[in-house]
């Protein structure tokens, strides 16, 4: 906002130079070897405004290739950036070159279209073979414990519930789901006998259950499109005063989702039954909640939370 982009276009002999300049934020050198890579994206994935699969410019200069050309850039943080497009001009006739040039910039356009169409299509298709495997994980998991069967579900729909009066975006809404189906999924490699023991956990099995929240991110490592997601998931057990776990972080500093999760998640496992216990009234969780804003929880998710189970009587 505020900045401007300027377009330069210079003939030297049998060259063409085209020059887009801005003078925006700029990109580091090191990425700059990366961004013509199909694929990578600049822009932190916790904070992207844009849809997108970082294929743009892998496109723009195979296109520019095609025709002769070549595709470059040069930038400084905190000053701009400059894409530079040259391609010969040598043929004899200007309306030949111009001709040749459009049919191939036509025919490299098509096939990119349908090269993204394709990429898109798998990318889906993979992403929901990926998602059904956690989900069938995330099954198995609950089958192995009756008591906590339906709790994955409930806490994905108490954390929707949250976000949506606080107006989450639709493609948010998504991510803050995925990362409901996942925030246990690291409870499988939490043996039975602890899992299902009928008394109260020792402090060595409590440390156990408390590993779910560590093992979780190792079993969606390097799945780029559960990032988001994951970030949110396996922040549910940190604290607001930051006594909580695995991280200890405290405040904002822990994931706007997280912060919603672990009210969902706390609310769920307090109303539940338990092997060594019967699932609390419902006046006493919320007791409870009240209690813990602003040192537990985050307080104005509590309260927006409340509201909901207010509605619910």
């Amino acid at each position: 906002p505020g900045g401007t982009v300027e377009i330069k276009a210079n003939s030297a002999e049998n060259n063409v130079l085209i020059q887009v300049i801005d003078n925006g934020i700029g990109i580091v050198q090191s990425d700059q070897d990366e961004i013509f890579n199909s694929f990578f994206q600049v822009e932190d994935h916790m904070t992207r405004s844009i849809d997108g699969l970082g294929l743009g410019l892998p496109i723009a200069r195979r296109a520019i290739k095609q025709l002769g050309g070549q595709l470059s850039v040069e930038s400084v943080l905190g000053k701009g950036t400059t894409f530079y497009f040259e391609i010969h001009s040598r043929l004899v006739s200007p309306e030949m070159e111009l001709s040749e040039a459009q049919s191939k910039l036509d025919a490299a356009q098509k096939q990119s279209l349908a090269y993204g169409r394709d990429i898109q299509t798998l990318y889906r298709q993979l992403q929901g073979h990926f998602v059904s495997t956690i989900a069938a994980i995330i099954r198995t998991i609950e089958a192995r414990d009756a008591y906590t069967r339906g709790h994955t579900d409930r806490v994905t729909e108490y954390t929707l519930q949250i976000a949506r009066l606080m107006e989450y975006s639709g493609r948010n809404l998504r991510t803050l789901e995925i990362a409901g189906q996942i925030h246990d999924i690291g409870k499988i490699g939490v043996p039975d006998a602890i899992l299902n023991k009928p008394g109260r956990l020792t402090d060595e099995e409590y440390e156990v259950i408390k590993s779910h929240v560590i093992i979780g991110p190792e079993l969606v490592d390097g799945l780029d499109f559960l990032k988001d997601a994951a970030a949110i998931a396996f922040a549910h057990h940190e604290r607001w005063d930051g006594k909580g776990y695995p991280h200890g972080l405290a405040g904002e500093d822990i994931p706007l989702g997280g912060r919603v999760m672990a009210v969902a998640d706390a609310y769920d496992a307090m109303t539940s039954d338990r092997p060594y216990r019967k699932g609390m009234p419902l006046e006493k969780a919320t007791k409870i909640l009240r209690e813990g804003a602003g040192s537990q929880w985050d307080a104005h998710i509590v309260k927006i939370f409340l509201k909901i189970l207010d509605g619910d009587k």
